[in-house]
């Protein structure tokens, strides 16, 4: 079953990632329909609530964040402990530091899920090998 989560997890990532890219933001019934999904097979624990709260919030207020990232987060962790899920925010924001620092974004903002895709296939290649 883990094998299911994290193939389905990714290509909801590259989904959501295209949009991102494209225009800033992403449809929300995408991530609710792909969550809803999920939800029979992983109980909802307090990161995914914590986190979709956190998203509900973005999307109320504007907090410099996107709602998307918080949304995409909480899907990942409904199987995925809190130190991975604080290992993919890291690479992710690694990665995000070097790509406005060289400049490889024309824009004022940054497309941040697609940071976040990587850094989750970063985390699972380290744990695959043994590295995290």
């Amino acid at each position: 079953m883990e094998i299911f989560f994290y193939f389905y997890t990714l290509t909801l990532g590259f989904i959501l990632s295209y949009y991102d890219l494209k225009n800033q933001e992403y449809p929300l019934i995408i991530w609710l329909l792909s969550t809803l999904l999920l939800l029979p097979f992983y109980t909802a624990n307090l990161t995914f609530t914590l986190l979709c709260l956190l998203g509900i919030f973005a999307l109320l207020k504007n907090i410099n964040v996107g709602a998307g990232d918080f949304l995409y987060l909480a899907t990942l962790g409904l199987a995925i402990p809190l130190s991975d899920l604080l290992w993919i925010v890291q690479f992710a924001s690694i990665l995000g530091i070097f790509f406005y620092l060289f400049k490889l974004n024309k824009q004022k903002t940054i497309a941040f899920i697609p940071l976040i895709v990587m850094g989750y296939a970063l985390v699972l290649v380290g744990k695959e090998t043994g590295l995290l």
